[in-house]
């Protein structure tokens, strides 16, 4: 099996496995030490000590898992000791990129960014996933000029490191990634940007609306949705025209975006799909429009928003998700559920409406139910006093 497999299912193994398991081997090379769950202090030290000792282990498969494995214990200071074996051992070069990584010393940066500049693209893979350890300008640096190699891989780990470092300087050079011929790294960035960037990334996103690529409209209508901006109007004009996108998926998506925005102007058009019975779902994501337009009804949680959620109660292809979404509009929900639980004369909304109303009932809730349980049936009385105390509790935290 090639050494780039190999430290690719070491990798999907360490990403996998619990916290607290330490992945020294894999099936595919000989290692003394497969891999130890630490269950106490005393555990923990007696593995740190062999791994240490493994480090001069004569098989270099040993030694080259070792040093990761240690780093992921949290043990520091082996940068010099990774670097000594990394040039007696090339053919480990991965691994020990990937401790180096782990590491996040300062002195073992330089390695790292050489590598990223190699000829091998596996090596220069490796570097720039390390290099997401490093918040520096030098590793910063490396990863934005990463965004240009000639691998796709390279890139798409270079946007991903980017993004777990949070820089927002790295923005503009993020934005050059946005028409990549891979569709997983133009994806990829627009999340990146869409978490760091601030009002200037809107208009480049907003372009991505018009591509003839379903998924890169669908990423950019949930990431703009997620954005924290001082002018939230552009993203909301544009998602409201997705709501036309022949792309069901690409609608849902635009749906959600303005949900997490709460935009109060979609609420008509997101009420109008709930008039129809639900559709079949005809994309990839398997949720049709109207029971995303359900739970944005919940997420915006306005009177209009609430109203309509309460009618859908009466629906039974609907009320679940009604349900939901009102739990999700919090307190302005509280009022239209306690009327609708004390004017109702059915068993059903006995139990769910009750479960809600414990949840996010206010202090008018309480002097309802109270008045109501002068003069309820019996069998109802138990379960409004759960209520009635639950929300007490809340309240008393």
């Amino acid at each position: 099996m090639p050494e780039s497999d190999a430290r690719q299912g070491a990798t999907v193994l360490r990403e996998e496995l619990p916290p607290g398991t330490v992945v020294v081997g894999t099936n595919t090379l000989p290692c003394r030490v497969v891999q130890t769950t630490i269950t106490d202090d005393w555990g923990r030290s007696a593995v740190i000590a062999g791994l240490t000792e493994a480090l001069t282990d004569t098989d270099p498969g040993v030694r080259r898992r070792v040093a990761l494995g240690l780093g992921q214990l949290g043990v520091k200071g082996l940068t010099t000791q990774i670097i000594a074996l990394l040039s007696q051992d090339p053919a480990g070069t991965y691994q020990y990129i990937d401790a180096l990584g782990v590491q996040g010393a300062p002195e073992g940066l330089p390695t790292i960014i050489q590598f990223a500049g190699s000829t091998n693209q596996f090596w220069r893979k490796a570097a720039v996933f390390a290099l997401r350890h490093f918040n520096t300008a030098e590793a910063r640096s490396a990863l934005e000029t990463a965004l240009n190699d000639p691998c796709w891989e390279v890139r798409y780990d270079a946007v991903q490191s980017l993004a777990i470092i949070g820089n927002a300087g790295s923005v503009k050079a993020l934005v050059t990634v946005l028409h990549d011929h891979d569709q997983l790294v133009t994806r990829t960035a627009v999340a990146a940007i869409a978490k760091l960037g601030d009002d200037s990334a809107v208009e480049p996103l907003l372009a991505l609306l018009s591509s003839t690529n379903e998924h890169v409209r669908c990423e950019t209508c949930l990431h703009l949705g997620e954005m924290k901006l001082k002018d939230m109007r552009p993203v909301a004009d544009a998602l409201l025209k997705r709501l036309d996108d022949p792309s069901a998926d690409v609608r849902s998506m635009a749906i959600v975006g303005l949900g997490k925005q709460r935009e109060a102007r979609a609420v008509p058009v997101l009420a109008s799909m709930t008039l129809h019975p639900m559709s079949s779902p005809q994309g990839f994501l398997s949720a049709p429009p109207e029971m995303m337009a359900i739970m944005a009804l919940g997420q915006i949680g306005n009177s209009a928003a609430v109203a309509r959620l309460m009618e859908l109660l009466d629906n039974p292809q609907f009320a679940e998700l009604a349900f939901r979404a009102l739990a999700e509009a919090g307190e302005p929900a509280a009022k239209p559920l306690c009327d609708r639980y004390v004017r109702t004369r059915t068993h059903v909304r006995n139990d769910r409406t009750l479960e809600l109303l414990g949840k996010l009932g206010t202090q008018e809730t309480i002097a309802s139910l109270s008045d109501y349980l002068t003069h309820c049936t019996p069998p109802e009385k138990a379960p409004t006093r759960r209520a009635v105390d639950q929300i007490r509790t809340r309240f008393s935290h």
